[in-house]
């Protein structure tokens, strides 16, 4: 069973509100108030993918650029470091890295390494006051202040954009939960109409799924006896073909 596009079911909850607003059915009237609030919690939960997939189009870029901008700085202080300190453990170049908290972590690691090169502790905070440390920590101080601002940079950026991400995960799950909420209400409403107004009522198959080639109505039903055009009397069209293999999920 194949499931009803969205592009469909709101057009078929369109006319469900504009039969709530015309029948003088009690029944239909209130059923009506669900399958509204159905409605606008959808409507808001689409716009909030929407919004969040504008967030992603911003933060990810940054944050590319900004690991990219501490690939290079990590390269060369990594390349200077080993210059410095031959057998230090270091780890590879920034390109061996699988991921960005991969390089974050490697970057980090490297800091550390400086930070005990340079001296850097609560005594001896590191700045570029460079002659109040001996001379053999002033080369490690001197890339601790190109890496450090390029390190934080790139931690703000890249956890901006993996917060963004989940969000959108999150957003699209809401909306796939609305969307159900959505179709359980259309039915509902779908029935009520059929009770109050019956089965042939032309507002009940402005609402009604049809199907064919295998699959099926959730409601099926007798097809009503066809009755003579006139001006009071009209036949059901048939619905398009284009539509009618769709029909409601359970």
């Amino acid at each position: 069973m194949s499931e009803i596009s969205i592009d469909r079911l709101k057009r078929l909850v369109g006319r469900a509100q504009e039969i709530a607003k015309k029948s003088d059915k009690v029944s239909v009237q209130v059923a009506a108030e669900p399958l509204i609030e159905a409605s606008d919690n959808f409507s808001a939960a689409e716009k909030e993918v929407k919004r969040i997939i504008t967030v992603v189009g911003k933060e990810t870029p940054e944050s590319d650029q900004a690991m990219a901008e501490l690939a290079q700085q990590f390269d060369e202080a990594r390349t200077a470091t080993l210059a410095k300190m031959p057998h230090a453990e270091v780890g590879g170049m920034a390109s061996s890295f699988a991921t960005a908290d991969d390089l974050l972590n490697g970057v980090e690691e490297l800091e550390d390494l400086l930070v005990i090169a340079g001296g850097v502790n609560s005594e001896h905070p590191l700045t570029e006051d460079y002659e109040s440390v001996p001379e053999g920590q002033r080369w490690a101080r001197r890339l601790l202040n190109v890496l450090v601002p390029v390190l934080e940079k790139a931690i703000k950026e890249h956890g901006e954009a993996v917060k963004a991400a989940e969000d959108l995960q999150k957003a699209k799950q809401a909306r796939a939960e609305s969307r159900a909420g959505l179709d359980f209400q259309f039915r509902a409403f779908r029935r009520v109409v059929r009770i109050a107004l019956g089965s042939t009522s032309r507002e009940y198959h402005s609402i009604r799924l049809r199907s064919t080639g295998g699959g099926s109505d959730d409601e099926p039903e007798e097809t009503p006896p066809a009755a003579p055009a006139t001006e009071e009397t009209e036949t059901s069209p048939a619905a398009p073909a284009t539509e009618g293999s769709e029909t409601l999920p359970e």
